[in-house]
């Protein structure tokens, strides 16, 4: 992460609060996780943290502009490397004791981009059609794992599924406007957007 927040003109701890790893980038992991070493339940317990934060980390990785994602690369694989070499997969996950991901204790701070840029960003709204929920889920998720559709300049696009009524999705797509392609661009990569979908949903900007 210190390679995206050097990359992006952020401190470590900004990038490491956004992609939901601050644990790992603290002075020290071992005090970070604050657990008794010598009870073999609670050291499982924390190498169940660290794998899950991997996983947020490297779904994190997904979601950044393709240059900074081609920087993380080589850490996310050195990290990748050690855990098929030393972690005992199996017993970590009969251990773990609650659900992945984790929980703030207080929000974090109202911060301006500092990077010599301004911030621009445009909500895609996806209305399912009726029936097509799983085929839609599918889709997106596929789009995700072979990196299309990335919209050209944006340094992070997110999807968020509204929880009142699951047929309704929004995509957000964020630029800084040093980086950001013409109108035309933009347009031309939404409309073959929502040419793929066309079958599962309706899209509007």
């Amino acid at each position: 992460m210190r390679v995206v927040a050097d990359q992006q003109g952020r401190e470590l701890v900004e990038v490491a609060k956004e992609a939901g790893a601050e644990v790992v980038c603290a002075t020290s992991l071992k005090a970070a996780l604050d657990r008794d070493w010598d009870q073999v339940g609670q050291r499982e317990e924390a190498l169940g943290l660290v794998l899950d934060v991997l996983q947020v980390v490297e779904r994190w990785v997904q979601t950044l502009q393709q240059e900074e994602a081609q920087l993380a690369q080589p850490a996310l694989a050195i990290a990748k490397q050690v855990q098929a070499q030393d972690v005992e997969i199996k017993a970590v996950e009969e251990f773990r004791p609650r659900p992945t991901g984790r929980t703030r204790s207080r929000p974090p701070v109202w911060r301006s981009y500092r990077a010599g840029a301004r911030v621009r960003s445009m909500d895609v709204r996806v209305r399912v059609n009726e029936g097509q929920q799983q085929r839609l889920v599918e889709k997106l998720n596929a789009m995700q794992e072979q990196q299309q559709y990335l919209f050209p300049g944006t340094m992070q696009r997110y999807v968020f599924e509204d929880d009142a009524d699951p047929s309704n999705v929004t995509i957000s797509l964020i630029w800084k406007d040093t980086e950001m392609p013409d109108e035309s661009v933009i347009q031309q990569e939404l409309s073959d957007f929502k040419q793929e979908l066309a079958d599962r949903a309706i899209i509007h900007t």
